[in-house]
């Protein structure tokens, strides 16, 4: 199933310190920024129902899109909300696509 990419910060650590490590970590890609706020708070249980999370997104600027598979995410893919009718997501994914606003975020 398609996932938004992240992880969980170290304990202590800023989402601008600790979020270029874990893109770094799962996709192999060089964060050059990540924004003072976040863009989006997303709350959801797990697919089994028995776990509460949040995410917490922020945009990004990235070097290149030069993606290197990991263990944690073997492939990726930017998506539309119309893309998601034919792809199998989890429902942060979907609720992404919901909120997402184009006109707030960089060109």
């Amino acid at each position: 199933m398609w996932e938004l990419p992240g992880g969980g910060l170290d304990w202590g650590a800023s989402p601008q310190e600790d979020l270029p490590r874990e893109i770094r970590e799962e996709m192999g890609l060089v964060v050059t920024s990540v924004a003072a706020n976040p863009s989006y708070f997303i709350t959801d249980q797990t697919l089994n129902r028995k776990v509460w999370f949040v995410n917490v997104l922020y945009e990004t600027t990235l070097e290149n899109l030069n993606f290197t598979p990991s263990d944690e995410c073997i492939n990726i893919q930017f998506v539309n909300k119309d893309d998601l009718q034919n792809i199998k997501a989890f429902p942060s994914v979907e609720k992404l696509a919901e909120m997402f606003q184009s006109e707030n975020h960089s060109k």
